[in-house]
């Protein structure tokens, strides 16, 4: 039941889902026993080189079933579209009912294939069949999959590229000479592939990507699902007693018998304390597919501590407690909605497998959120653990984060686990993001573990080229690591023009700065991850002495020439040595579209570069520039050229005007640091929490009271 029910799955965390429709029965058009097609040609009069078009003229037509649903009849429609585009020839379009001929290019099932010729039970809804055959080209797919037949066509043998929604590159072709094909069969690496994001939507919705879970397949990927709620975390929601976010109230305990009641009468009936973020109740609703039934993000003060509770932790575990009550209400739900799934999240404190022999019931799925790994590097090479940020006071050991254990022990849990891709920083969006070279490696590891699906998660840092690198990943997981970068490449190429490859060298600084030891997690700090170089091998050498005329009229004195002498405090590598290559892209930019994306990598250098001069500067201020200037008072006083009783109110006087000197520059380059993101567009700044001193109260002066900001999502009361 559980893989069927997974073919209609949605995918968490606002994501709707679409799934194949109208694609015609399995007892339409009967595929012929015998080669009624080329009965009357002789072998010699069947190219093996196929010569589709040459000079704006072709001699094949396209051939689609004439009982085939609405995916054959588009992906035929889709195919004549784009070749007239490549080659400026006309293909007509046909069904099946017309006499067969040689030159023919077939898509999706028709009665010119021979009993038994495909393995239609294999490819399911989104697996697809490409190959040279008799004089024609077969473009085998049913639904989705005829779909996917003709853009892997296009793609893999036209040299068309989809980057998503109004982007795309159409090649020219005067001739179109197809080598033999043997067979090219593809199958979706995962039976659920989805996204979310801010930006980076355009390339995740359109249907050229094979990403299966989005209602932007217009008749054929129909949003026929859906959540019962949208909201990321509804068991405080069910049950009344919150609506899942931080600050917002808390978990129910799980051992009430109130708590069960209260969550049942609002999934059936969508009445409650939050009914109206309830969705409706399912008793209410058709086509409900799934039922979120997940935790809050409260961490450790969110959880109900009450006596009957923690036993029950105490002898399944944090996950194996939720779980049995996960598994009650899905147990509950079954017989009235067979075709209902229940999802949970295996979470932060809820990560490690369940003890004591539970199990998930057969109508619950596991979404996997692996929000403490280390994307740095790969889950099978890195054991660093996150920070924990729900950890403290659980009991639960923090530092060492083992995926592959984790993982493991639910695969003995659960069938075919979901998994949401944290490539994010979400304490700062906006900074270097060092997880596009692991995805290759987390997705084979995902797909050699069962996992039967993947979303990715939300990120506007380089995020149109990790939706479509996530896209290609989900459906095939185990592409080499040359494919892997034909892809980036293809991308980057597209998206930064001229600048593209000095754009992929600071992709590749990155992959440096990762293969050094520097770890990431999703909630890292920044000073934590890219941390300014301090070398104090001077600190206790000899001070220099300032002359006294320089000390009494310090306001015009260059003290730039100080900030080194004791202490030397330098940026992190990622900035001296991003910028100069960003800025060497820059001057490459020959658009101001590509200008404006250009300045919108510098971001991610000035995110860390201001805490660098934070630090920098609080070094200096507080402690290098005080000593110097003291230091060199005393020795006046000692020279004679300085009476004693001047000098601690010099000091004082000194110690301010530096102090609000450097504080206005610090100030200054961050009033156009938030200039900068607020020209950039960025819609996720909300996820901002650790942001440079100023930047975030900068930018709330900058947006407009109605609370919108560039049409995005960003608003000013989240």
């Amino acid at each position: 039941m559980k893989k069927t029910v997974w073919l209609m799955l949605l995918a968490a965390l606002l994501v709707l889902a679409g799934c194949a429709g109208g694609t015609g029965e399995e007892t339409g058009t009967k595929p012929n026993e015998t080669e009624t097609d080329t009965a009357a040609v002789t072998p010699e009069e069947i190219p093996d080189v196929l010569p589709l078009a040459a000079d704006g003229k072709t001699d094949y037509v396209i051939v689609y079933g004439k009982d085939a649903g609405n995916g054959e009849r588009m992906a035929a429609a889709e195919l004549q579209k784009y070749l007239l585009q490549i080659t400026g020839a006309s293909f007509d379009v046909v069904t099946d009912e017309t006499p067969a001929a040689v030159k023919e290019i077939v898509v999706g099932k028709t009665n010119r294939e021979r009993a038994g010729e495909f393995p239609w039970d294999e490819l399911g809804e989104d697996g697809l069949v490409i190959k040279t055959d008799r004089g024609k080209l077969w473009l085998i797919g049913e639904g989705r999959g005829a779909f996917y037949a003709v853009y892997a066509f296009l793609e893999d043998y036209l040299g068309w590229r989809y980057f998503g929604v109004g982007m795309e590159v159409v090649p020219s072709l005067e001739t179109i000479e197809l080598e033999p094909i043997a067979e090219d069969k593809q199958i979706g690496g995962f039976i659920q592939r989805s996204g979310m994001g801010g930006s980076e939507l355009d390339v995740l919705k359109g249907r050229g990507n094979t990403m299966n879970a989005s209602p932007e397949f217009e008749g054929v990927f129909r949003e026929s699902g859906a959540l019962l709620t949208g909201y990321a975390h509804t068991m405080a929601i069910y049950a009344g007693t919150g609506w899942g976010g931080n600050d917002s109230g808390h978990d129910p305990c799980l051992t009430s018998e109130q708590t069960f009641e209260d969550t049942m009468k609002c999934i059936l009936t969508g009445e409650g304390t939050y009914a109206w973020m309830a969705g409706g109740g399912l008793r209410n609703r058709t086509g409900v597919t799934t039922v979120l039934l997940t935790q809050g993000d409260y961490g450790e003060s969110g959880c109900c501590h009450c006596d009957e509770c923690m036993a029950r932790v105490a002898e399944y575990g944090w996950s194996g407690h939720y779980l049995l009550f996960v598994n009650r209400v899905a147990d509950a739900l079954k017989d009235e909605f067979p075709d209902v799934t229940v999802l949970t999240y295996a979470y932060s404190w809820t990560i490690d497998p369940p003890k004591g022999g539970v199990k998930a019931a057969d109508n619950v799925v596991i979404c996997m959120c692996l929000d403490d790994a280390c994307y740095a590097h790969p889950y099978t090479e890195c054991k660093v653990g996150g920070h924990g940020m729900f950890y403290e006071g659980l009991g639960i050991e923090v530092g060492e984060y083992d995926v592959e254990a984790i993982v493991n022990g639910w695969m003995e849990i659960t069938g075919n686990p979901f998994s949401l891709w944290y490539y994010p920083n979400l304490k700062n969006t906006q900074m270097p993001n060092l997880s596009i070279w692991v995805m290759r490696e987390n997705a084979s590891f995902l797909a050699d573990h069962n996992f039967a699906g993947g979303v990715s998660g939300l990120e506007e840092n380089f995020g149109e080229l990790r939706a479509y690198l996530s896209a290609k990943l989900c459906w095939d997981p185990y592409m080499s690591e040359e494919e892997f970068e034909r892809h980036m490449n293809d991308f980057l190429e597209y998206w930064y023009g001229p600048a593209w490859e000095k754009v992929r060298e600071y992709l590749d600084m990155l992959k440096d700065y990762a293969d050094e030891g520097n770890h990431q997690y999703v909630q890292s700090e920044t000073v934590e991850l890219y941390p300014y170089v301090e070398d104090r091998t001077n600190e206790y050498g000899p001070t220099p002495i300032v002359p006294v005329e320089q000390l009494r009229d310090y306001k015009k004195t260059d003290w730039s020439q100080y900030y080194q002498c004791q202490t030397t405090v330098t940026p992190n590598e990622v900035v001296t040595k991003g910028r100069p290559i960003l800025e060497a892209a820059m001057e490459l930019a020959d658009t101001d579209e590509l200008r404006a994306k250009i300045e919108k990598l510098t971001i991610q250098i000035d995110i860390v570069e201001s805490y660098s001069l934070h630090q920098l500067l609080t070094r200096v201020v507080k402690v290098t520039l005080p000593n110097v200037f003291r230091a060199s008072c005393d020795a006046a006083v000692e020279a004679g050229t300085m009476a004693k009783s001047e000098v601690s109110g010099l000091v004082n006087n000194f110690r301010k005007y530096i102090t609000d000197k450097t504080a206005k520059e610090y100030h200054e380059f961050n009033r156009q640091l938030a200039e900068k993101i607020y020209r950039s567009g960025y819609t996720t700044y909300r996820y901002g929490w650790d942001v440079p001193e100023n930047v975030e109260e900068l930018l709330l002066d900058n947006v407009p009271t109605s609370g919108v900001w560039n049409e995005g999502t960003w608003y000013r009361d989240m």
